[in-house]
């Protein structure tokens, strides 16, 4: 176990690195998920603010 943890003396080194790229990425996920929860919020709103279209009639326009 002590090997796998030293890595041959650079255990300091790539368990730092790893331990940066974890956090690092965790950040960014957590910041992804709050922008994206925000701007789902800001297109509810946005829709809820606007007028309802009416959808086109397709058979409406077709000639058989």
């Amino acid at each position: 176990m002590t090997e796998i943890v030293d890595m041959g003396g650079y255990g300091v080194y790539i368990w730092l690195a790893w331990g940066i790229a974890v956090i690092l990425l965790s950040a960014l996920i957590v910041a992804s998920v709050r922008t994206m929860k925000a701007r789902e919020r800001e297109l509810a709103d946005m829709e809820a603010a606007s007028p309802r279209r009416r959808r086109r009639d397709r058979t409406a326009g077709e000639s058989t």
